[in-house]
């Protein structure tokens, strides 16, 4: 409906692929990545899941807390990125998914040895009690296994819990460390770019049907 609008203010079904001058992904890329600027419904509904997943962290308190959440895996995995914990009792975060070793998760580490494990949301304290993670991806049979523990355990094997201290999450994309929609979308553009610098046309003192009537010239 929104691409029927802009290309031709009709109805979708009066509007076909050969009316759009530039094709709806590109259209809805940020002015300086080649687009129009025109929303990501789908980057955007992700953007704000990933607020239940921060709050599940900073919220502890709220009723819902503890239920299941409303996203996906890609979810996950953007929030993992995007985030860098620091651990401190080890009772939150969780040893597999959170970001907790330098940065990155033991999941992207060891990738192997995650899809063997029995036991996958435990939180850094439990599995690193007795060091019952290892327990729970033995026996190691194959040398890429081998070598995923090997490199594993250099980054965990001396961690050491501070009882008095809760865990703690930073987001990586704001200043300020806290997670705000607006840069949970732009970074999902990240890595997309124009070969065409776009951005002397939308800072033309022009009227705006003049600069994208260059736009479309342009691209």
């Amino acid at each position: 409906m929104r691409r029927s609008f802009l290309w031709r203010g009709e109805t979708m079904d009066k509007v076909y692929g050969g009316h759009s001058i530039i094709n709806w992904p590109m259209t809805c890329r940020p002015k300086e990545k080649g687009g129009l600027g025109i929303l990501d419904l789908e980057r955007f509904a992700r953007a704000l899941r990933l607020c239940w997943l921060w709050f599940q962290w900073k919220h502890t308190k709220r009723a819902w807390n503890g239920l299941d959440l409303p996203v996906d895996r890609r979810d996950k995995e953007l929030f993992a990125a995007s985030t860098v914990v620091t651990i401190g009792d080890g009772k939150k975060a969780r040893f597999w998914h959170s970001s907790w070793v330098d940065g990155a998760t033991p999941k992207s580490i060891a990738p192997t040895l995650f899809k063997k494990a029995k036991r996958k949301n435990l939180s850094v304290q439990a599995a690193l009690k007795e060091n019952r993670w290892i327990a729970h991806i033995s026996p190691l049979i194959t040398p890429q296994e081998i070598k995923e523990y090997v490199a594993l355990w250099e980054l965990v094997g001396h961690t050491q819990l501070q009882e008095n201290m809760e865990d703690s999450i930073r987001w990586r994309w704001t200043t300020d460390r806290e997670y705000t929609a607006k840069s949970a979308y732009l970074i999902q553009f990240q890595g997309t770019f124009s070969k065409l610098k776009l951005m002397p046309i939308w800072k033309a003192k022009a009227e705006h049907k003049c600069r994208f009537f260059c736009l479309e010239a342009a691209t």
